[in-house]
């Protein structure tokens, strides 16, 4: 008995944990890296608000999300980007699977490089 008690918790524990970490999964989808970098090096960068570290930087972001890209350095004029879904080519399969849809494997963050040259506070 206590055999069949181990294996049924064994297999909610994991059922349990493939169910929740799902629910995250399917709100902001798969990830995809994407590089951030700056001309000069050293700029702060900030995605969705929240500081993510300096330039040169390569994130993971959710791909079924528009992310916005804000890059600050002392002497230098702030610089704001965005990052946003774009169809890929599986898109265009006839077939979709719903699941793969809502994981937004369908897509591909544009752009997937983004390189920007900083201005200095006095340059138009």
């Amino acid at each position: 008995m206590k055999f069949q008690s181990l294996v049924s918790l064994v297999v909610f524990t994991t059922l349990s944990s493939l169910f929740f970490t799902g629910c995250a999964s399917l709100d902001r989808g798969v990830s995809q890296k994407v590089s951030i970098d700056s001309s000069p090096p050293g700029a702060t960068v900030f995605i969705n608000g929240e500081e993510y570290g300096v330039t040169p930087l390569e994130v993971k972001l959710a791909r079924k999300l528009n992310h916005e890209i804000r890059m600050e350095k002392t002497g230098f004029q702030p610089v704001l980007e965005y990052i946003a879904p774009a169809s890929n080519s599986q898109s265009r399969d006839l077939i979709r699977v719903g699941i793969f849809e809502d994981l937004g494997y369908y897509v591909d963050l544009e752009p997937r490089a983004l390189n920007v040259t900083l201005k200095t506070n006095g340059e138009k």
